[in-house]
């Protein structure tokens, strides 16, 4: 009994590999991405804000794993700014969502390209007061 207490890490890890990759994705839309957002060049897999009275300007495409938001706005994210020059592509996950957020200005010059099941271009979730601007083309 006890080996097996010693070893119950190391089985946890192992048996995880065999889990769906829905137990990860969460609800309807995706799960925001562990990756802040930050000035500059894009880091391609998604990025999440969870401060409040913050400007980001981003460049570069974002395109994130399978299940992951391309842009969260997460809660109490609120009086911040966004400027993306460059596309999002989405793969069962909401391109730019704001969960409890209000008050946010987002510019997007670019395309928001999503597929597959609960794959919306733009999700607001109760959130008041916010302005979205798109440049290009919309795509859902």
């Amino acid at each position: 009994m006890r080996r097996l207490l010693n070893n119950l890490p190391l089985l946890t890890l192992l048996s995880s590999l065999f889990w769906s990759s829905y137990v990860y994705a969460g609800g309807g839309g995706g799960v925001a991405s562990g990756t802040a957002c930050a000035n500059g060049a894009t880091t391609l897999v998604g990025c999440a804000i969870g401060t409040s009275d913050t400007t980001y300007t981003i460049t570069g495409d974002i395109t994130p794993a399978d299940g992951v938001r391309g842009i969260a706005f997460t809660d109490s994210a609120d009086n911040n700014n966004l400027t993306l020059f460059g596309n999002i592509s989405t793969e069962n996950a909401y391109g730019i969502s704001l969960q409890l957020a209000d008050f946010n200005t987002t510019n997007l010059t670019g395309n928001i390209t999503t597929t597959g099941d609960n794959a919306v271009g733009l999700d607001l979730r109760a959130s008041d007061s916010n302005t979205t601007n798109l440049t290009h083309n919309y795509l859902d």
